[in-house]
C-alpha cells in the first residue's frame, strides 16, 4: 500500500508543477551539466590569474659556459617589461657577466620576449620560451652583440612572486688577446673582439 501512495504522491507533486517525472529528471541532469561546467571556468579563471599581468620585474643570477671570454662567466641582471596579452611579455633588460679566470666582464643590454605555454593539466608550473636580441659592452675589448634563446618554466609562490628557471643557448661576440713570452717576462696584448662564440647558460630568477 505504501509504493502506490508514493506514487500518487510524486504524480500530484509533479502535476501540481506542471511537471513529469522525466521533466523532473533532465532538470536535474540539466543543473548537473551547469555546475560541472561552472567548476572548470573557475579552474581555467585560477589558472589565468596565476599567469603574471600588468607590469613585471624579475632579478636574475645566471652562468654561462663558455662567456664572452674564454671559459666561464657568472653574473647578476634584471629585466622589466609588460604582459602586452594574457600569455605574452614584452621587456628590456641590463646585467653584468664577469670571467671567473680573467678578471674581466661584459654588461649586456637587450631586449626580452616570452611566450607562456597554459594548460589547465599544469596548474603548478607554467612552460615558456623567450629570446634575447641586444649589445654588449666590454670592461675591456669593445662592443658587440648579444643574444639567448631560452625554454624554462614559472612556478608562482603568491600572486605577484614566481620563481623562473630557464636554460638555452647564447651567441655573442667573443673576446680574446694574443701575448708573447721573452725569458721571465710575459707580454699580452689588450683585450679585443675576435668573432662570435656559441655557448650556453643556465639562469635562476625572482619574478615580482
Amino acid at each position: 500500500m505504501r509504493i502506490p501512495g508514493l506514487i500518487f504522491c510524486l504524480l500530484t507533486y509533479c502535476n501540481a508543477f506542471g511537471q513529469t517525472p522525466e521533466e523532473i529528471q533532465m532538470e536535474h541532469l540539466r543543473k548537473k551539466n551547469i555546475a560541472i561546467a561552472s567548476q572548470k571556468e573557475d579552474r581555467n579563471s585560477n589558472l589565468i590569474d596565476k599567469i603574471p599581468s600588468g607590469y613585471v620585474g624579475t632579478v636574475s643570477l645566471e652562468i654561462n659556459a663558455p662567456g664572452a671570454y674564454p671559459e666561464t662567466a657568472a653574473g647578476i641582471e634584471t629585466v622589466h617589461g609588460w604582459m602586452v596579452k594574457p600569455k605574452i611579455f614584452l621587456g628590456a633588460g641590463v646585467g653584468y657577466m664577469h670571467s671567473v679566470r680573467y678578471n674581466e666582464g661584459v654588461i649586456p643590454i637587450f631586449a626580452e620576449s616570452k611566450f607562456y605555454f597554459v594548460s589547465e593539466y599544469m596548474r603548478r608550473i607554467y612552460p615558456h620560451i623567450g629570446l634575447r636580441l641586444g649589445g654588449q659592452i666590454a670592461t675591456s675589448g669593445g662592443a658587440g652583440i648579444y643574444s639567448q634563446a631560452a625554454v624554462g618554466i614559472r612556478i608562482p609562490i603568491t600572486e605577484k612572486i614566481a620563481l623562473n628557471l630557464e636554460v638555452g643557448p647564447q651567441y655573442v661576440t667573443r673576446y680574446t688577446r694574443g701575448g708573447r713570452h721573452d725569458l721571465t717576462v710575459t707580454y699580452k696584448e689588450p683585450w679585443a673582439t675576435n668573432g662570435y662564440t656559441f655557448g650556453f647558460f643556465g639562469r635562476l630568477g625572482v619574478e615580482f
